[in-house]
């Protein structure tokens, strides 16, 4: 029932323990199943999604992954402050936010040092490393995870 998951990468093991878990047609939940994956894993999950929806399985997936997200016809849901909007993929927050750091990556980077810098001038002395920071979700600078996606096919 499960393959042998030792000789894999982790994102190998991932992918076959969906293949071998999801053979038949049915209703399938995911959670951010593409944190275990890289860009060509979640083509590959996206390609597997596609199989499963033409045989007849449906699934819901709570994703942060713009890349999962554009499945093709997906009904897709933004949960944040405001409650559960339908949306579409170009109006997505997350969409938003990677296509402004692909664009011009260093500039996003520089926002976000100098909000870091100005709310917390290190407080260190000469000779001192840098005290490190946590950056909590309320932040503007830390919201591109806090924003959760959920696909559905039907």
């Amino acid at each position: 029932m499960f393959p042998n998951l030792h000789d894999r990468s982790h994102s190998e093991s991932f992918l076959a323990l969906i293949t071998n878990r999801v053979s038949e047609p049915g209703l399938y939940v995911m959670d951010e199943p593409e944190s275990a994956l890289s860009f060509q894993g979640q083509l590959q999950l996206l390609r597997f999604i596609h199989d499963g929806l033409a045989e007849g399985s449906q699934f819901v997936i709570a994703t942060h992954s713009p890349l999962l997200m554009r499945m093709p016809d997906a009904t897709i849901y933004e949960l944040g402050d405001h409650g559960i909007c339908s949306r579409t993929y170009d109006d997505l927050a997350v969409v938003n936010l990677w296509r402004r750091f692909l664009t011009s990556p260093e500039r996003v980077l520089d926002v976000l040092r100098s909000r870091l810098t100005h709310s917390n001038p290190s407080g260190q002395t000469s000779g001192q490393a840098p005290k490190r920071r946590q950056v909590r979700a309320a932040e503007p600078a830390a919201h591109v995870g806090s924003v959760l996606h959920m696909l559905s096919w039907w």
